[in-house]
């Protein structure tokens, strides 16, 4: 899918630089595609947008940078597996992509390509999108996580479609 770089006939030994980044001050890459926020808080993608990464239900894969619609002021960008969340500068989060294990924040999305604000958070730091869940940690220094969460066994894990606080134990 050339994510590396839509422009890269060699998409593993040579940098290449990606035509439509232009001003891009924070990038994450998943396993097929590449997101990017603009220092004009835009964010943009590249790669497989399959899925609705791209904020579309049918995006274009592979060879164009595509501009993520809905979403302004971003400041950081989290690429999971088969979803995006941006932070944005007014501390909230939004979401967008495949509601498996409710990685949107919800049980149900009507429309998943679409970016939605996930609700029940505090003033955000950091997001950080993964295989099946995402995780934020706010200006309080709690961390909250939705998806599929939990111990580090199959059984201990649990859908969450809402945030909720995990405990951080043992940290120091």
């Amino acid at each position: 899918y050339r994510t590396v770089s839509p422009e890269s006939t060699d998409r593993f030994t040579r940098p290449t630089p990606v035509r439509g980044v232009a001003g891009a001050i924070q990038l994450s890459a998943s396993l097929d595609y590449v997101c990017a926020v603009r220092d004009d808080g835009s964010v943009v993608c590249w790669g497989d947008g399959g899925l609705g990464r791209f904020g579309y239900e049918d995006a274009p894969r592979g060879t164009h940078v595509v501009a993520v619609p809905g979403i302004a002021n971003a400041t950081a960008v989290a690429a999971g597996n088969n979803h995006v969340c941006a932070l944005r500068r007014n501390r909230t989060v939004a979401c967008w992509g495949s509601n498996e294990y409710s990685r949107l924040g919800a049980q149900r999305v009507r429309e998943p390509f679409r970016p939605r604000t996930i609700t029940g958070l505090g003033p955000v730091s950091a997001v950080s999108a993964s295989i099946s869940h995402t995780c934020v940690l706010q200006q309080n220094g709690a961390v909250r996580c939705w998806g599929l969460v939990g111990g580090a066994r199959t059984d201990d894990r649990v859908t969450r479609a809402a945030p909720v606080t995990v405990p951080l134990v043992n940290v120091r």
